[in-house]
């Protein structure tokens, strides 16, 4: 078993994306590139991959112990990282 936990991937536009410690645990475990959006003066860490990988990261994602949320509608990235929910 690995890490575990849970993973949230959002899709925005054509991307998956995970945000915060999600996407360091994403970038670890699956490789993709980490990097970071700035939002109301602070730096936020985010990876994100093409909808049509969702199958192959998930499923490194669970095999490394993780269970993986879906959330498959996001308004905006700085609504996202605001805490705000539409």
């Amino acid at each position: 078993m690995g890490k575990g936990g849970l993973i949230t991937l959002y899709r925005i536009g054509d991307f998956y994306e995970a945000f915060g410690e999600d996407a360091k645990a994403v970038a670890e475990t699956c490789g993709s590139i980490l990097c970071f959006v700035k939002i109301d003066g602070r730096s936020a860490p985010m990876t994100g991959f093409p909808y049509f990988s969702l199958g192959a990261y998930q499923g490194e994602l669970e095999k490394a112990g993780y269970d993986v949320k879906i959330v498959d509608t996001v308004p905006s990235v700085t609504d996202l990282l605001r805490g705000n929910d539409a």
